[in-house]
């Protein structure tokens, strides 16, 4: 149980907050301070020592959480499409849990596959945040005008 109590563990420290481990796995950016000008504002958000690097990980969360929710809201959808690359999402997670130690730098060739699922389940994914919506009472039933 040990080593699969690491696995889970592992995985969610992969897939958590969206950065898929970046910067996790020590330095490998170095770079000189440029210019000011388009450049320089952009490696403030996305290189180590940006000053910015904190708000580009929050977005990236955000994102990341709102397209794990629409696979999860989307999940009655069923189409030979949409269960294979529900399959081999899992398959993915599992290879890369068993075999690789729950590595997060292969987790990114399976971003594809999440990208044109999206798509796919986001009608079934809408109408199930509806329903839920108007289950607890957080949305009003909207009343046609022609009855």
């Amino acid at each position: 149980m040990g080593y699969i109590s690491f696995l889970i563990r592992k995985q969610g420290y992969n897939t958590a907050d969206g950065t898929f481990g970046w910067l996790g796995e020590g330095t490998f950016i170095f770079t000189k301070t440029p210019a000011s000008n388009w450049k320089w504002w952009a490696q403030t958000f996305t290189y180590p020592a940006g000053k910015n690097v904190s708000v580009f990980r929050f977005i990236n969360q955000l994102i990341w959480i709102s397209l794990i929710g629409i696979l999860f809201f989307g999940w009655k959808y069923h189409d030979l499409v949409s269960d294979g690359l529900r399959l081999s999402l899992i398959g993915g997670f599992l290879f890369l849990l068993i075999f690789e130690g729950g590595r997060s730098r292969y987790l990114i060739q399976f971003l594809p596959n999440i990208m044109i699922l999206i798509p796919i389940v986001w009608q079934t994914s809408k109408e199930t945040i509806a329903k839920i919506l108007l289950a607890t009472g957080l949305k009003k039933m909207e009343v046609s005008q022609n009855a």
